[in-house]
């Protein structure tokens, strides 16, 4: 496991974060699934910082008395991207080439248990959140995703929140879709 996602999965304890903090960054994260679910991905590339590093290590199984849950350093990322990326990945969404999403998906994001821990740096939280995404499409059975969302959130000078870092930790070690064009 490279040295980012030991640090993401490594965490300290979360703040107890007053009620109006803790508002303002479920609300974020709401906002957040919500502009994914009505598929207002210009707008939620907007809550992404310059410098966003998105990533979702291949999480396999192994026994108790091996404690690595990811594969070994260097080994291939089911998404590790960044804004460039993804707004590549959003500019194909976008194009009606996307076959995968010809016609698009239904899809349900829920955000819940949202733990909130000082960041490294001045001006950033670090959020711990648990997910789960309904998709369904056409006549196919549907599928869930599941798990857990490790993000550093910086504050802008006007105020604003922006995801600076998104580690997506699943619950599933096979992904249980037919495609990944959904995000996060």
């Amino acid at each position: 496991m490279n040295a980012e996602v030991a640090t993401m999965t490594n965490r300290a304890a979360p703040l107890q974060a007053g009620p109006q903090l803790q508002w303002e960054v479920e609300q974020f994260l709401y906002r957040e699934a919500w502009l994914l679910d009505e598929k207002r991905y210009e707008d939620w590339l907007g809550l992404l910082a310059e410098d966003l590093v998105y990533q979702m290590p291949m999480q396999v199984d192994r026994l108790r008395r091996d404690e690595r849950r990811y594969k070994v350093p260097d080994d291939v990322m089911i998404y590790n991207d960044n804004v460039a990326l993804l707004t590549v990945r959003v500019r194909r969404l976008q194009s009606g080439t996307a076959w995968s999403e010809d016609p698009p998906s239904r899809v349900r994001r829920l955000v819940c248990n949202v733990q909130i821990a000082n960041g490294d740096q001045p001006d950033t939280l670090t959020v711990t959140s648990a997910f789960a995404v309904y998709v369904s499409r056409l006549n196919e059975g549907s599928t869930l995703f599941s798990g857990q969302r490790q993000d550093v959130l910086r504050r802008q000078a006007g105020g604003d929140w922006r995801i600076a870092k998104r580690v997506i930790i699943t619950d599933q070690s096979v992904n249980p879709g037919n495609n990944l064009t959904l995000f996060l």
